[in-house]
Protein backbone atom coordinates (compact mmCIF):
# COMPACT_ATOMS: atom_id res chain seq x y z
CA UNK A 1 0.00 0.00 0.00
CA UNK A 2 1.36 3.40 -0.93
CA UNK A 3 1.72 6.43 1.28
CA UNK A 4 -1.37 8.52 1.92
CA UNK A 5 -1.53 12.26 2.57
CA UNK A 6 -3.06 12.66 6.03
CA UNK A 7 -3.69 16.34 6.89
CA UNK A 8 -2.44 15.98 10.47
CA UNK A 9 0.23 13.31 10.21
CA UNK A 10 0.27 9.55 10.03
CA UNK A 11 -2.68 8.07 11.89
CA UNK A 12 -0.98 5.08 13.52
CA UNK A 13 1.15 4.69 16.64
CA UNK A 14 3.61 2.34 14.90
CA UNK A 15 5.22 2.91 11.49
CA UNK A 16 7.93 1.05 9.59
CA UNK A 17 9.98 3.65 7.67
CA UNK A 18 12.87 2.13 5.78
CA UNK A 19 11.83 -1.35 6.86
CA UNK A 20 12.56 -0.88 10.57
CA UNK A 21 9.93 -1.21 13.30
CA UNK A 22 9.64 1.81 15.58
CA UNK A 23 7.40 1.62 18.63
CA UNK A 24 6.75 5.26 19.37
CA UNK A 25 4.11 7.93 19.49
CA UNK A 26 4.56 8.84 15.84
CA UNK A 27 1.35 10.13 14.35
CA UNK A 28 -0.18 12.40 16.98
CA UNK A 29 1.47 15.55 15.64
CA UNK A 30 2.30 16.97 12.23
CA UNK A 31 4.81 15.50 9.79
CA UNK A 32 7.77 17.28 8.21
CA UNK A 33 10.08 15.85 5.57
CA UNK A 34 13.75 16.46 4.77
CA UNK A 35 15.12 15.76 1.28
CA UNK A 36 18.59 16.38 -0.24
CA UNK A 37 17.17 18.90 -2.72
CA UNK A 38 13.85 20.46 -3.62
CA UNK A 39 14.35 19.73 -7.29
CA UNK A 40 12.70 17.53 -9.89
CA UNK A 41 15.95 15.59 -10.20
CA UNK A 42 15.64 14.40 -6.59
CA UNK A 43 13.56 11.21 -6.54
CA UNK A 44 12.65 11.58 -2.87
CA UNK A 45 11.31 15.10 -3.39
CA UNK A 46 9.32 14.08 -6.45
CA UNK A 47 7.70 11.18 -4.61
CA UNK A 48 7.04 12.95 -1.31
CA UNK A 49 5.52 16.07 -2.88
CA UNK A 50 2.69 13.86 -4.20
CA UNK A 51 1.55 12.92 -0.71
CA UNK A 52 2.64 15.89 1.44
CA UNK A 53 2.20 19.63 1.53
CA UNK A 54 5.07 21.20 -0.39
CA UNK A 55 5.70 23.60 2.48
CA UNK A 56 6.37 20.64 4.78
CA UNK A 57 9.27 19.41 2.61
CA UNK A 58 12.55 21.00 3.74
CA UNK A 59 16.27 20.51 3.14
CA UNK A 60 17.90 20.86 6.58
CA UNK A 61 17.27 19.42 10.02
CA UNK A 62 17.28 22.91 11.53
CA UNK A 63 14.51 24.06 9.16
CA UNK A 64 12.41 21.01 9.94
CA UNK A 65 12.94 21.41 13.69
CA UNK A 66 11.98 25.09 13.53
CA UNK A 67 8.80 24.19 11.62
CA UNK A 68 7.68 21.74 14.33
CA UNK A 69 5.56 22.55 17.35
CA UNK A 70 7.20 21.63 20.63
CA UNK A 71 5.35 19.14 22.79
CA UNK A 72 2.75 17.80 20.35
CA UNK A 73 4.59 14.76 19.00
CA UNK A 74 5.59 16.05 15.57
CA UNK A 75 7.65 13.74 13.35
CA UNK A 76 10.48 14.55 10.95
CA UNK A 77 11.20 11.96 8.25
CA UNK A 78 14.69 12.24 6.73
CA UNK A 79 15.32 10.90 3.22
CA UNK A 80 18.72 9.26 2.65
CA UNK A 81 21.38 11.80 1.75
CA UNK A 82 24.40 13.77 2.89
CA UNK A 83 23.14 16.93 4.61
CA UNK A 84 26.14 19.23 4.88
CA UNK A 85 25.77 22.02 7.41
CA UNK A 86 28.04 24.98 8.08
CA UNK A 87 26.33 25.91 11.34
CA UNK A 88 25.34 24.10 14.50
CA UNK A 89 21.87 22.55 14.54
CA UNK A 90 20.19 23.49 17.81
CA UNK A 91 17.39 21.10 18.79
CA UNK A 92 15.65 23.07 21.53
CA UNK A 93 12.10 21.79 21.09
CA UNK A 94 10.67 18.71 22.79
CA UNK A 95 8.67 15.54 22.08
CA UNK A 96 9.76 15.35 18.45
CA UNK A 97 10.66 12.18 16.55
CA UNK A 98 13.39 12.25 13.87
CA UNK A 99 13.34 9.15 11.68
CA UNK A 100 15.92 8.36 9.00
CA UNK A 101 14.39 6.52 6.05
CA UNK A 102 17.65 4.68 5.32
CA UNK A 103 16.75 1.86 7.70
CA UNK A 104 18.45 0.75 10.92
CA UNK A 105 21.95 0.12 9.49
CA UNK A 106 23.57 3.55 9.38
CA UNK A 107 27.21 2.53 9.82
CA UNK A 108 30.00 4.53 8.22
CA UNK A 109 31.34 3.12 4.94
CA UNK A 110 35.05 3.01 4.07
CA UNK A 111 36.05 5.85 1.76
CA UNK A 112 38.63 8.60 1.47
CA UNK A 113 36.08 11.19 2.57
CA UNK A 114 32.45 11.03 3.53
CA UNK A 115 31.51 13.05 0.43
CA UNK A 116 33.02 10.36 -1.83
CA UNK A 117 30.72 7.64 -0.53
CA UNK A 118 28.00 6.60 -2.93
CA UNK A 119 25.44 6.01 -0.17
CA UNK A 120 25.81 8.24 2.89
CA UNK A 121 22.58 6.98 4.54
CA UNK A 122 20.91 9.77 6.57
CA UNK A 123 23.90 11.86 7.62
CA UNK A 124 24.06 15.33 9.15
CA UNK A 125 27.62 16.34 8.28
CA UNK A 126 29.76 19.30 9.31
CA UNK A 127 33.17 20.02 7.81
CA UNK A 128 33.34 23.69 8.79
CA UNK A 129 35.83 24.90 11.38
CA UNK A 130 34.60 26.37 14.68
CA UNK A 131 31.17 24.69 14.58
CA UNK A 132 31.15 23.52 18.20
CA UNK A 133 28.61 20.69 17.87
CA UNK A 134 27.01 19.34 14.73
CA UNK A 135 23.82 19.07 16.79
CA UNK A 136 23.10 20.44 20.27
CA UNK A 137 20.01 18.96 21.96
CA UNK A 138 18.57 21.09 24.75
CA UNK A 139 14.93 19.94 24.54
CA UNK A 140 13.49 16.90 26.33
CA UNK A 141 11.91 13.56 25.34
CA UNK A 142 13.07 13.75 21.73
CA UNK A 143 13.72 10.57 19.74
CA UNK A 144 16.24 9.99 16.95
CA UNK A 145 16.21 6.86 14.79
CA UNK A 146 18.52 5.72 11.96
CA UNK A 147 20.56 8.92 11.88
CA UNK A 148 24.28 9.68 11.53
CA UNK A 149 26.02 12.77 12.89
CA UNK A 150 29.58 13.76 11.90
CA UNK A 151 31.78 16.65 13.00
CA UNK A 152 35.05 16.77 11.04
CA UNK A 153 35.78 20.51 11.13
CA UNK A 154 39.48 21.30 11.30
CA UNK A 155 39.56 23.15 14.62
CA UNK A 156 39.97 22.32 18.29
CA UNK A 157 36.67 24.13 18.87
CA UNK A 158 34.75 21.49 16.88
CA UNK A 159 33.95 19.64 20.09
CA UNK A 160 31.49 16.88 19.19
CA UNK A 161 29.04 15.40 16.72
CA UNK A 162 26.20 15.60 19.26
CA UNK A 163 25.91 17.22 22.67
CA UNK A 164 22.90 16.88 24.93
CA UNK A 165 22.33 19.26 27.79
CA UNK A 166 24.79 21.87 29.00
CA UNK A 167 22.04 23.75 30.82
CA UNK A 168 21.57 25.52 34.14
CA UNK A 169 18.29 23.63 34.62
CA UNK A 170 17.27 19.96 34.33
CA UNK A 171 15.44 20.65 31.06
CA UNK A 172 17.19 18.30 28.63
CA UNK A 173 16.09 14.98 30.12
CA UNK A 174 14.82 11.78 28.52
CA UNK A 175 16.33 12.08 25.04
CA UNK A 176 16.57 8.80 23.10
CA UNK A 177 18.83 7.67 20.24
CA UNK A 178 18.39 4.38 18.36
CA UNK A 179 20.39 2.80 15.51
CA UNK A 180 22.36 6.02 15.08
CA UNK A 181 26.07 6.74 14.61
CA UNK A 182 28.23 9.52 16.05
CA UNK A 183 31.62 10.58 14.71
CA UNK A 184 33.73 13.31 16.26
CA UNK A 185 37.52 13.52 16.67
CA UNK A 186 37.63 13.28 12.88
CA UNK A 187 40.42 15.78 12.20
CA UNK A 188 43.90 16.09 13.68
CA UNK A 189 43.02 19.63 14.74
CA UNK A 190 40.41 18.20 17.12
CA UNK A 191 43.16 17.49 19.61
CA UNK A 192 41.99 18.60 23.05
CA UNK A 193 40.57 16.59 25.94
CA UNK A 194 37.20 18.20 25.26
CA UNK A 195 36.86 16.85 21.70
CA UNK A 196 34.61 13.78 21.50
CA UNK A 197 31.90 12.05 19.50
CA UNK A 198 29.18 12.61 22.11
CA UNK A 199 29.24 15.13 24.92
CA UNK A 200 26.90 14.64 27.86
CA UNK A 201 26.33 17.94 29.60
CA UNK A 202 24.47 19.00 32.74
CA UNK A 203 20.69 18.84 32.78
CA UNK A 204 20.52 15.76 30.52
CA UNK A 205 19.36 13.05 32.91
CA UNK A 206 17.68 9.79 31.84
CA UNK A 207 19.23 9.71 28.39
CA UNK A 208 19.19 6.42 26.45
CA UNK A 209 21.42 5.30 23.56
CA UNK A 210 20.38 1.94 22.11
CA UNK A 211 21.94 -0.07 19.24
CA UNK A 212 24.20 2.87 18.39
CA UNK A 213 27.79 3.11 17.09
CA UNK A 214 30.07 5.72 18.64
CA UNK A 215 33.41 6.43 16.96
CA UNK A 216 35.13 4.92 13.93
CA UNK A 217 38.23 2.94 12.97
CA UNK A 218 38.46 3.57 9.23
CA UNK A 219 38.69 6.94 7.52
CA UNK A 220 38.75 9.55 10.30
CA UNK A 221 42.35 9.14 11.37
CA UNK A 222 43.92 7.97 14.62
CA UNK A 223 42.98 9.30 18.04
CA UNK A 224 46.19 10.44 19.72
CA UNK A 225 45.13 12.97 22.37
CA UNK A 226 45.76 11.87 25.94
CA UNK A 227 42.64 11.65 28.16
CA UNK A 228 40.30 12.26 25.19
CA UNK A 229 37.14 10.12 25.24
CA UNK A 230 34.70 9.02 22.56
CA UNK A 231 32.06 10.03 25.11
CA UNK A 232 32.74 13.00 27.36
CA UNK A 233 30.77 13.81 30.52
CA UNK A 234 31.49 17.52 30.68
CA UNK A 235 29.55 18.81 33.68
CA UNK A 236 32.46 20.78 35.08
CA UNK A 237 32.08 23.40 32.36
CA UNK A 238 28.30 23.39 32.71
CA UNK A 239 26.29 24.12 35.83
CA UNK A 240 26.97 20.68 37.32
CA UNK A 241 25.90 19.45 40.72
CA UNK A 242 26.17 22.87 42.35
CA UNK A 243 22.86 23.64 40.66
CA UNK A 244 21.50 20.17 41.34
CA UNK A 245 21.41 19.03 37.74
CA UNK A 246 24.41 16.80 37.15
CA UNK A 247 23.21 14.23 34.61
CA UNK A 248 21.65 11.20 36.31
CA UNK A 249 20.69 7.63 35.43
CA UNK A 250 21.74 7.22 31.81
CA UNK A 251 21.65 4.01 29.76
CA UNK A 252 23.84 2.72 26.93
CA UNK A 253 22.38 -0.53 25.56
CA UNK A 254 23.79 -2.75 22.77
CA UNK A 255 26.17 0.01 21.71
CA UNK A 256 29.58 -0.31 20.06
CA UNK A 257 32.38 2.12 20.87
CA UNK A 258 35.02 2.12 18.11
CA UNK A 259 38.44 3.72 18.20
CA UNK A 260 41.76 3.60 16.41
CA UNK A 261 44.77 4.79 18.39
CA UNK A 262 48.45 5.13 17.54
CA UNK A 263 49.86 6.55 20.74
CA UNK A 264 51.23 5.02 23.92
CA UNK A 265 49.30 7.52 26.05
CA UNK A 266 45.96 7.21 27.82
CA UNK A 267 43.20 7.48 25.21
CA UNK A 268 40.05 6.09 26.85
CA UNK A 269 36.62 5.38 25.41
CA UNK A 270 34.68 7.13 28.20
CA UNK A 271 35.95 10.33 29.86
CA UNK A 272 34.22 11.63 32.98
CA UNK A 273 34.88 15.11 34.34
CA UNK A 274 37.62 17.70 34.74
CA UNK A 275 38.65 19.79 31.78
CA UNK A 276 42.24 20.34 32.92
CA UNK A 277 43.40 16.89 31.82
CA UNK A 278 45.60 16.41 34.89
CA UNK A 279 45.15 13.39 37.15
CA UNK A 280 43.23 14.04 40.33
CA UNK A 281 42.62 17.74 39.85
CA UNK A 282 38.83 17.96 39.53
CA UNK A 283 37.25 21.38 39.62
CA UNK A 284 34.84 20.41 42.41
CA UNK A 285 31.78 20.09 40.18
CA UNK A 286 30.36 16.67 39.41
CA UNK A 287 29.86 15.82 35.72
CA UNK A 288 27.44 13.00 36.56
CA UNK A 289 25.33 11.61 39.38
CA UNK A 290 23.58 8.34 40.31
CA UNK A 291 23.96 5.22 38.14
CA UNK A 292 24.91 5.05 34.47
CA UNK A 293 24.53 1.64 32.83
CA UNK A 294 26.42 0.05 29.94
CA UNK A 295 24.38 -3.03 28.97
CA UNK A 296 25.74 -5.51 26.42
CA UNK A 297 28.15 -2.94 25.00
CA UNK A 298 31.42 -3.50 23.12
CA UNK A 299 34.54 -1.35 23.31
CA UNK A 300 36.90 -2.00 20.41
CA UNK A 301 40.28 -0.31 19.95
CA UNK A 302 41.71 -1.10 16.51
CA UNK A 303 45.43 -1.13 15.93
CA UNK A 304 48.72 -2.23 17.45
CA UNK A 305 48.45 -0.04 20.55
CA UNK A 306 46.63 -1.45 23.58
CA UNK A 307 45.08 1.30 25.66
CA UNK A 308 45.45 1.05 29.44
CA UNK A 309 41.85 1.87 30.35
CA UNK A 310 38.31 2.01 28.94
CA UNK A 311 37.07 4.56 31.52
CA UNK A 312 38.94 7.64 32.68
CA UNK A 313 37.12 8.99 35.75
CA UNK A 314 38.45 12.29 37.03
CA UNK A 315 35.28 13.64 38.64
CA UNK A 316 35.14 15.34 42.01
CA UNK A 317 33.32 12.63 43.98
CA UNK A 318 31.71 9.23 43.75
CA UNK A 319 28.18 10.61 43.38
CA UNK A 320 28.06 9.20 39.84
CA UNK A 321 28.92 5.56 39.18
CA UNK A 322 29.31 3.19 36.21
CA UNK A 323 27.48 -0.15 36.06
CA UNK A 324 28.65 -2.68 33.45
CA UNK A 325 26.42 -5.58 32.44
CA UNK A 326 27.64 -8.23 29.96
CA UNK A 327 30.14 -5.94 28.23
CA UNK A 328 33.38 -6.71 26.39
CA UNK A 329 36.54 -4.69 25.67
CA UNK A 330 39.17 -5.42 23.03
CA UNK A 331 42.70 -3.96 22.99
CA UNK A 332 42.17 -2.38 26.39
CA UNK A 333 44.08 -3.54 29.48
CA UNK A 334 41.56 -2.65 32.21
CA UNK A 335 38.07 -1.27 32.60
CA UNK A 336 39.39 1.48 34.84
CA UNK A 337 42.82 2.52 36.06
CA UNK A 338 42.90 4.74 39.15
CA UNK A 339 45.51 7.46 38.73
CA UNK A 340 46.97 9.69 41.44
CA UNK A 341 44.43 11.72 43.38
CA UNK A 342 41.38 10.11 41.77
CA UNK A 343 38.56 8.32 43.54
CA UNK A 344 39.55 4.71 44.18
CA UNK A 345 37.98 1.40 43.27
CA UNK A 346 36.69 0.52 46.73
CA UNK A 347 33.83 3.04 46.64
CA UNK A 348 31.50 1.18 44.24
CA UNK A 349 32.58 3.68 41.60
CA UNK A 350 32.48 0.94 38.95
CA UNK A 351 30.66 -2.35 39.38
CA UNK A 352 30.19 -5.20 36.90
CA UNK A 353 28.49 -8.59 36.72
CA UNK A 354 31.07 -10.09 34.34
CA UNK A 355 33.31 -12.99 35.30
CA UNK A 356 37.02 -13.23 34.61
CA UNK A 357 37.83 -14.48 31.07
CA UNK A 358 39.96 -17.61 30.71
CA UNK A 359 42.38 -18.40 27.92
CA UNK A 360 41.30 -22.01 27.36
CA UNK A 361 38.09 -22.31 25.33
CA UNK A 362 36.69 -18.92 26.37
CA UNK A 363 32.94 -18.61 26.12
CA UNK A 364 32.20 -22.37 26.13
CA UNK A 365 29.13 -22.97 28.28
CA UNK A 366 29.32 -25.26 31.28
CA UNK A 367 26.66 -26.98 33.35
CA UNK A 368 25.45 -24.97 36.32
CA UNK A 369 26.00 -26.67 39.70
CA UNK A 370 23.83 -24.48 41.87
Amino acid sequence: MGLTHFPHGIATPIVTPGGGLISTGIGVGNVKWIVPARASSDLWYERIRRIANDGDILTTLQEAHDACTSGQGDTIFVAPGLYTTTAQTTFSKSNIQVVGLCGPNNDIAVAATIASRSNPACTIYCDTAAVVHTMLVTGYRNQFYNMSFVNSGAAATNLSAVKIGGLTTCASYGNYFNHSTFHGCMDTAQNTTENSCIQIGSGSSNYVFEDCIIGQNTWGGNRATTYQGLVYYSGTLDSGSSAGNATQNGIWKNCMFRSRTATAGIVPAIRIGDHSGAHGSPLGDEPWDRSHFWINCTFDNWGAMTMPTVFYNNCASGAGVARLYDCAAYNYEQWRVVYGGQIGNATGNMLTNMGIPVAADPGIAIEATS
